[in-house]
């Protein structure tokens, strides 16, 4: 909704259909009604898959709203989403799912994010833009793949996430920016965690270097290095490098 000029606010409802359980791997299962004691996915083939706590169309969507003020390139704006849901048992001890068997599941989960997001003009060639969010049980949806809950325990897991980027456009044509972002999950709730300790991080941090490039009107050319740290709960630290480099045009 547009309150003037400058302020305007949004509040939506959303949810993903399917799609992401079969690449997160982190499918849960529901009794079957029909047959005591079974368990089935909601809608899927009860011997290959199930939904996970997002994708099922039994539980609650999302429900988010931001409010937004922007006046001569600068932007301020707070954010929000909440969605409840009662954790699902796993399929069997073998399959693609929380945890192991010592999984705790049908608990009443909050899951929330809590945020605000700044851009800043410095100087009519210099730009800072960020975000920084609150938030818990925080999983796929926003590509968190598995660090939603406690794979033991079953209580969600709490996490700081932010980021932030400079830009600068000297001349016409080129855009360089530098930027780092990170993901620190709480580690107390983390504790008691003995299930796939391996995929789950006590935090996770990025830095990129990029250079835009326009080539003609909507054609551009992109070329970035990023490295990355993570630490996971097994108290492992990695780190690892990317270059890429893209071509894109705007229609």
């Amino acid at each position: 909704y547009q309150f003037n000029e400058n302020l305007e606010g949004l509040v939506t409802v959303m949810r993903f259909e399917r799609g992401l359980y079969a690449i997160g791997g982190q499918r849960q299962v529901r009794p079957d009604y029909r047959t005591p004691g079974a368990q089935v996915g909601q809608g899927d083939n009860a011997a290959q898959s199930s939904n996970d706590a997002f994708s099922d169309p039994i539980q609650h969507p999302y429900y988010g709203t931001r409010l937004a003020y922007h006046k001569d390139g600068m932007l301020l704006a707070v954010n929000a989403a909440y969605r409840y849901y009662r954790s699902a048992p796993r399929a069997g001890t073998n399959a693609p799912a929380f945890g192991s068997g010592t999984f705790q599941s049908g608990k009443d989960i909050n899951s929330y994010l809590i945020g605000t997001e700044v851009v800043l003009p410095i100087t009519k060639t210099l730009k800072f833009s960020g975000e920084l969010a609150y938030g818990q049980a925080l999983g796929q949806e926003f590509f968190r793949f598995g660090q939603d809950l406690n794979l033991t325990t079953g209580m969600p897991v709490r996490t700081i996430v932010g980021w932030g980027q400079l830009s600068y456009a000297p001349v016409k044509g080129y855009t360089f920016l530098a930027g780092y972002g990170f993901d620190n999950p709480n580690r107390n709730d983390l504790r008691g965690s003995t299930s796939n300790v391996d995929t789950q991080y006590l935090s996770n941090q990025r830095m990129y270097l990029t250079t835009v490039k326009q080539i003609w009107a909507d054609f551009y050319l992109g070329a970035e290095f990023q490295n990355l740290w993570t630490q996971w709960a097994t108290q492992e630290r990695f780190s690892g490098q990317q270059y890429n480099l893209s071509v894109w045009y705007n229609f």
